[in-house]
């Protein structure tokens, strides 16, 4: 992955959580650009004591700034410079004649220098957190084959939103690299099926891209036990990166809106979008009812969203294509008993079902998402079953035990294929 932990993120840190604990394997997390161990623990004390059991160990790679990756090159260059000299003609051939972006291409550099001194009897499966980092990985993976011979290990590559909807992330060279290159074994995991049908639309084999939802420790996601509706007031909370896709303006217009003028709104992360919202909340007259949290640690993250009665999640499509999978905070909301409000969005209706766990509305239709806020707030009776249903939707299909069943299905199958 680049960074580690990124609050945005969670995602990876459940995942590695999820492999020590159901498949019994040892995990190293290599944080190409930086890794914050202060944050960490101040995140995710229980994470931290499995880095203590040595169960998992996380490397700091030499990206977090030119001059830390320039010094970590003159230092490999000292010590092998004929190796040293060889990965960086590769690594420049693949920026101009196959037109891989440099930043993917000399972090595949640094990857198979890390990766080709795991120990051949190993089983060793390299897992990037994204499509990008696929990538680098692809890059690393060949260029040990065209140094050392072919290596054993095979390939899993997550796909979370925006790596397969927006060229941005990944080109279409990029893409048309990494379906060819790479001798490894390799599958591709999307977070949604929606994202999984994206994929297979822009080439990849249908064979090797499968739906494996992001996991969730349901038996650590405490269930609410007061009332599911409000005695002072409504509360609503909209959670995630302050960006162009999560629809952050719908739910401040969307206050500004609603006839009772004692809901609050909770906006917790940090992002772009931020100054726009607060302008936008003080023009609407909506300032003093809109609380800008920031962003927090995942332990807060949780506890706010299950003190407030309903969780927004207006997600659309990003000008630039950017799009989402199936947004964790929808799981977390509805394993800790607080109703969903969501737009259609890519992979929200595989877990949202409108009326039964939760609401839904047309993606980025500001009146649609009104009326559906309102038939919510005007129907508390259905609340104790919607909230039933969605405990039960989330322990079933995103459970931390059944994700990791599939995931180990995976495994093997890359095993058996070397």
């Amino acid at each position: 992955m680049n960074h580690f932990p990124v609050t945005s993120e969670s995602f990876i840190q459940r995942t590695a959580e999820m492999i020590v604990d159901y498949l019994d394997a040892k995990i190293t997390i290599i944080a190409l650009s930086g890794y914050n161990a202060s944050q960490l623990e101040e995140s995710a004390p229980e994470f931290m004591r499995q880095l203590e059991s040595g169960k998992v160990e996380v490397v700091s790679g030499p990206f977090q700034t030119p001059f830390l990756a320039l010094r970590s090159f003159v230092g490999s260059l000292l010590r092998y410079p004929i190796a040293t000299c060889q990965t960086s003609h590769y690594v420049i051939s693949l920026s101009f004649k196959e037109g891989i972006r440099f930043k993917h291409a000399i972090k595949g550099g640094y990857l198979a220098g890390r990766l080709a001194n795991f120990k051949k009897k190993e089983e060793l499966i390299v897992q990037p957190q994204f499509l990008s980092l696929g990538i680098s990985c692809s890059v690393a993976s060949d260029l040990i084959n065209a140094r050392r011979g072919v290596k054993e290990w095979g390939v899993v590559c997550h796909i979370r939103g925006s790596d397969i909807s927006s060229d941005s992330a990944v080109s279409a060279k990029e893409f048309t690299y990494l379906k060819a290159s790479s001798r490894s074994p390799k599958y591709f995991l999307a977070s949604s099926d929606s994202l999984r049908k994206m994929a297979i639309a822009r080439g990849l084999n249908d064979k090797n891209v499968a739906t494996l939802y992001s996991p969730l420790n349901t038996h650590l996601m405490s269930w609410r036990t007061e009332p599911c509706y409000p005695r002072k007031g409504f509360r609503m909370i909209q959670v995630g990166r302050l960006v162009e896709k999560k629809g952050g303006r719908m739910s401040v217009m969307a206050l500004a809106s609603l006839p009772d003028t004692t809901i609050r709104l909770e906006i917790a992360g940090d992002g772009p979008e931020r100054k726009f919202l607060k302008n936008l909340a003080e023009s609407l007259g909506v300032a003093d009812r809109v609380a800008f949290l920031g962003a927090l640690p995942q332990k807060d993250v949780l506890r706010r969203i299950q003190a407030a009665d309903l969780l927004l999640v207006p997600s659309l499509m990003g000008r630039n294509g950017d799009s989402e999978g199936i947004p964790n905070v929808i799981k977390e909301a509805m394993a800790l008993g607080t109703i969903v409000v969501a737009s259609n969005h890519s992979g929200a209706p595989e877990i949202v079902e409108d009326g039964v766990n939760g609401y839904l509305f047309p993606e980025g239709k500001q009146e649609s998402f009104l009326d559906v806020l309102g038939k919510a707030l005007d129907s508390l009776g259905e609340w104790p079953i919607l909230r039933d249903a969605a405990r039960k939707t989330v322990v079933s299909r995103f459970d931390s035990a059944q994700v990791a069943r599939e995931l180990e299905s995976f495994y093997r199958r890359l095993v058996s294929s070397r």
